[in-house]
């Protein structure tokens, strides 16, 4: 499932709703989305859903004892027994998992056919990795976006991708993303079902074009569907916005804009000298020349609050003085914080658009 979906009233099974992607339903043929439907409702009969629902909050619960086990000098032995006991607990969640999982999928085919449900697997998996594909290239783009085509991408490029996902070398060990549990991969819970995976049977299973049936019997599914996407689409452009400023080391006009939107400069007043910090640097008044992001290894006395001739000490590279201290007594004690807490922003900022810039240099 994905951002974009809806409650849908499946068919009133068990008197239970399920979720179902309006763009994918779409594309899936009637009998494909009965599997998918099938498969769902069989992990409500198994009450599967249930025990999720259940093992969650005491799993959170568990790791919760251990983290406090782990902070504990005393606790620290029990820790280390426990977390060997909390990895084997896993191992047998996991095989329990896949034991639902291919229990609905068992069902699902024996209550439609074995083909649908292996179509719907297909085709599902085909959607979910196209979507990811094409929502990974947009938020890639390095600029800002007056809007976030998801859907039109989407919607525009879907079938092609399917004619050529069959030849995918991946394919076998593709998994699909699950409201519940983790899944086996494709060729293991097609083989579970009586289907050996390879590129000609794939091709095979996806021939038959989807009719989108269910998606037309939904009321107003068109306009429900395009409301969500606005929905989505616009908070997926706000996010990406939101990243461009931890992407830049500034080369431009433009991106310097948008970081100093995002990180402008911050004044701080003291007796001792006031200081500012950018984007780039630390500026105080009683030093020479700023310290540039770049240039700082190190500093201390950043989460440390003694008395009142606290000093922030930062270590940088360059020739000649290798460090310099901010007083912090004269700042107040509302100032003091907040001028570490933006030192420390701006800061991570740099380290974060450096990691970035690194990795994308790597890539291209």
């Amino acid at each position: 499932m994905t951002e974009a979906s809806v409650i849908v009233e499946a068919k009133r099974l068990s008197g239970k709703t399920l979720f179902i992607s309006l763009p994918l339903l779409k594309q899936l043929h009637t009998s494909e989305a009965d599997a998918i439907l099938a498969h769902e409702m069989a992990h409500f009969s198994g009450e599967d859903t249930w025990y999720s629902r259940r093992i969650s909050p005491l799993l959170h619960r568990y790791d919760e004892y251990l983290h406090s086990l782990k902070e504990g000098i005393t606790g620290i032995v029990v820790f280390y027994y426990m977390a060997c006991f909390r990895a084997l607990f896993e191992i047998s969640l996991c095989r329990l998992s896949r034991h639902r999982e291919f229990r609905a999928d068992g069902i699902a085919a024996r209550v439609t056919t074995q083909s649908d449900f292996a179509a719907a697997l297909l085709r599902t998996a085909a959607y979910s990795r196209f979507r990811a594909s094409v929502e990974q290239d947009l938020f890639s783009q390095s600029r800002v976006m007056e809007s976030a085509d998801v859907s039109s991408r989407v919607e525009t490029g879907y079938l092609d991708y399917v004619a050529t996902f069959a030849t995918d070398p991946d394919l076998g060990t593709m998994e699909s993303a699950h409201p519940f549990d983790t899944h086996p991969s494709l060729s293991q819970r097609l083989k579970r079902i009586g289907i050996e995976l390879t590129s000609d049977s794939a091709q095979s299973l996806l021939e038959r074009p989807g009719d989108g049936g269910w998606y037309r019997v939904i009321p107003n599914a068109a306009e429900i569907e395009q409301q969500m996407w606005k929905v989505y689409e616009d908070q997926f452009r706000v996010t990406h916005e939101q990243s461009l400023p931890y992407r830049f080391l500034p080369a431009t006009p433009e991106e310097q804009a948008i970081v100093e939107q995002a990180f402008p400069v911050m004044n701080f007043y003291s007796a001792d000298g006031n200081v500012a910090i950018d984007f780039e640097k630390v500026v105080h008044a009683r030093w020479s020349a700023p310290i540039r992001f770049s240039e700082i290894t190190g500093m201390t006395g950043m989460y440390q609050d003694f008395a009142e001739d606290e000093v922030l000490e930062i270590h940088y590279k360059r020739i000649g003085k290798s460090s310099r201290q901010i007083k912090l007594a004269g700042f107040g004690a509302e100032q003091k914080g907040v001028l570490k807490d933006v030192l420390e922003k701006y800061y991570g900022r740099y380290l974060t658009a450096v990691k970035y810039q690194q990795e994308h240099s790597n890539v291209t």
